[in-house]
């Protein structure tokens, strides 16, 4: 307290340590004069209490008491037992408040405001507030004035009134009246602010920064924190406390919900901490050199080719780029091909898709499609549009074997083929490979929307290529599905099928995790990752809350359609059923990625999938080989890794092709290696 002529400034303070150092920190200020003022009129009970006629008024037995609001969230103790009537109107409350025998101890001598009795003076009525809903806890958050004109007695009224005006809707501004059962008024309390609170969490004191406190030692040096140590000490104050960890596993677990967040924060808390972000620091315009390539550089010449110079210098980071440069060979990769893909087509107007970047991988080619196209009055005329109009094919390499029965590998769900090119090139030393990209992946075609659709639209599109049998047809991802449709439709129409090839293909539907599996998941998850694991799903949970309310409707003009091909590939997979494949087929995916283990000794992939050692296709397709192959889902089709897996599949493709229709059994380990 610090006295200042007839005023008193009042602190509550707490001893507390910040960055190692002591320091205060501040709960609460006031200040505290003799009143110069008239005492208030008299209140009209009686007319309060006529208007306070929206509910049925409420009185205890003169030996018991009402239970106020809080009492569902707070145990009160005797002295907080004291109200015994209530009535409500719109805006405004009338209440009769007692001191209970059992509590007259604590009324001490000289006392002039007893806290029981001021407490629930503030509390009783907080249902008045608009977003009150029984349950919730309200708190006192401050007070704009308290003038005190007599002590308080043991039994008096109470007129609580809701103020107007706008504020959060977590929040409501409340003014308070204390008189005597005669209207004498003997308290008044003014702009008293209550807030909605969360009872598990919002008691919860944010981890302090030097800004929120006093040092007891001003003349130490401050110690500033990083990012990341305070991101750290804003986890551990807001963490679940050891004690209430495994009772909160056990109430999410006999809730029965398939989802549960179990938080300290509110969710309005939890969202803002989901959608914190981290900036990332880049130094501006930095590349790296040439690296050493088979081609020689060659600078550009025209304004299209400076122009896509410059274009694949920024997205590439390389300082200098030649016109005869391979795309792929400078780091170029289907993430940046889609942005430039994006780029040109918007600054050109043409309608370049992925699987130009497969067809002519440098700045020369692209220049030379894009002059053709944007001529006066040019029409695509050229050695290009004498090729076939595909919407499927996409060549992959550049056999010089082009009589050699040519390979068909189907995209993934996303439809894009750019990572099937590596494959390509090493298959290339024996044959053609070709390139099967989904339909509705630039303009305005509608995605198809079954496997069968799929299957018959590739098919046509194949045929140009190779008019007859023996087929090879794979698929990478989900592609393999469609793969085995075209196979299945090839067979029925007579043809022959020499070799399907699965690319870490798993069955139409995957079985169904169990509940008990996922909660087991994300207790490991949880044991692994701490705290940030539950921002890291929310922050999931409400992207894809929020994409699947946005339903993919605002794709941008020129974009690929990546949400219409998912979409669609969904609808064909809940569609297609579990048909039987009797064909060969060789399945190549990784080592299984165990990464969960959960209940009956069973594991879960990190894409959430039970371990099979055949992908789940076994019942299905009878004469199926599995090979195991370095990397992981992704990283088994690139380099180094795709080397194993292209070695292989050479062997194995002219092993199937020496021998069409029947079934060759090959050491799966050694044929690997």
């Amino acid at each position: 307290m610090r006295q200042d002529g007839p005023t008193a400034h009042l602190e509550l303070q707490s001893d507390v340590s910040v960055d190692g150092r002591a320091a205060r920190l501040t709960h609460a200020r006031a200040r505290v004069t003799a009143l110069d003022i008239k005492s208030p009129p008299q209140v009209d009970l009686g007319a309060v209490a006529v208007r306070c006629q929206n509910g049925t008024p409420r009185s205890a037995a003169e030996d018991d008491h009402l239970r106020a609001p809080q009492e569902t969230r707070l145990s009160y103790g005797p002295a907080w037992h004291g109200l015994r009537e209530t009535a409500l109107g719109t805006t405004e409350g009338l209440a009769r408040l007692k001191l209970p025998a059992a509590a007259m101890d604590t009324l001490a001598p000289g006392m002039i405001l007893h806290p029981g009795l001021l407490d629930l003076a503030m509390t009783w009525a907080v249902g008045l507030a608009p977003n009150h809903v029984d349950g919730s806890l309200w708190l006192p958050e401050s007070c704009g004035t308290i003038r005190v004109h007599r002590p308080l007695g043991t039994e008096l009224a109470c007129w609580v009134r809701l103020s107007q005006g706008d504020g959060p809707l977590d929040s409501a501004l409340f003014e308070v009246t204390l008189c005597d059962l005669d209207g004498t008024v003997l308290v008044e309390i003014g702009n008293l602010r209550m807030k909605r609170v969360d009872p598990e969490t919002g008691l919860s004191p944010a981890p302090l920064i030097a800004a929120d406190v006093t040092f007891t030692d001003p003349a130490a040096a401050p110690h500033k924190r990083t990012a990341t140590e305070a991101q750290l000490a804003w986890n551990v104050g807001q963490g679940i406390r050891p004690g209430e960890g495994l009772a909160a596993l056990e109430r999410s677990l006999a809730l029965g919900l398939p989802q549960v967040i179990v938080s300290s924060l509110d969710l309005a808390g939890l969202i803002a901490e989901a959608d914190r972000t981290e900036p990332v620091v880049r130094a501006p315009g930095q590349t790296f050199d040439r690296p050493d390539l088979d081609t020689a550089y060659a600078a550009p010449e025209t304004e299209v080719e400076t122009a896509l110079a410059e274009e694949w210098s920024k997205l590439l980071g390389i300082s200098r780029v030649g016109i005869d440069d391979d795309f792929f060979d400078l780091g170029g990769h289907s993430l940046i091909a889609v942005r430039l893909c994006a780029n040109v087509n918007k600054t050109y107007g043409t309608d370049f898709g992925l699987a130009v970047l497969a067809e002519a991988p440098t700045i020369r080619e692209w220049a030379a499609r894009i002059d053709r196209q944007t001529a006066p009055g040019g029409d695509g005329s050229g050695a290009a549009a004498t090729r076939p109009a595909f919407t499927h094919i996409v060549p992959l390499n550049r056999s010089r074997e082009t009589h050699a029965t040519p390979v068909f590998l189907v995209a993934g769900m996303f439809g894009n083929v750019l990572n099937l090119r590596h494959i390509a090139q090493i298959l290339g030393k024996d044959r053609p490979v070709y390139g099967l990209q989904a339909k509705g992946l630039l303009g305005d075609d509608e995605p198809l929307h079954s496997f069968q659709e799929a299957a018959v639209s590739k098919l046509a599109e194949m045929r140009q290529i190779q008019p007859v049998g023996p087929y090879v047809v794979g698929g990478f991802s989900g592609g393999g599905i469609t793969a085995l449709e075209i196979a299945r439709q090839l067979e029925a129409e007579g043809e022959e099928v020499a070799l399907v090839i699965l690319l870490d293909t798993y069955k139409i539907q995957d079985p169904v995790l169990k509940r008990i599996d996922k909660a087991l998941i994300k207790l490991a998850e949880f044991r692994k990752k701490g705290v940030p694991y539950v921002f890291e799903w929310a922050r999931a949970r409400i992207a894809w809350e929020f994409e699947k309310r946005r339903g993919g409707g605002d794709e941008r003009e020129g974009s690929f359609h990546n949400h219409r091909i998912e979409m669609a590939f969904r609808d064909a997979i809940a569609a297609y059923g579990s048909p039987h494949y009797d064909m060969n087929v060789v399945l190549m995916r990784p080592a299984p990625d165990k990464y969960y283990k959960v209940s009956r000794g069973r594991w879960i992939t990190s894409e959430k999938r039970y371990v099979s050692h055949d992908n789940d296709w076994g019942e299905h397709i009878p004469k199926l080989e599995v090979v195991e192959v370095p990397g992981d889902h992704g990283s088994m089709v690139l380099v180094p890794n795709v080397g194993v897996l292209g070695t292989y599949l050479r062997m194995r493709i002219d092993a199937a092709l020496a021998s069409p229709g029947e079934t060759v059994q090959w050491d799966t380990p050694e044929a690997a290696e």
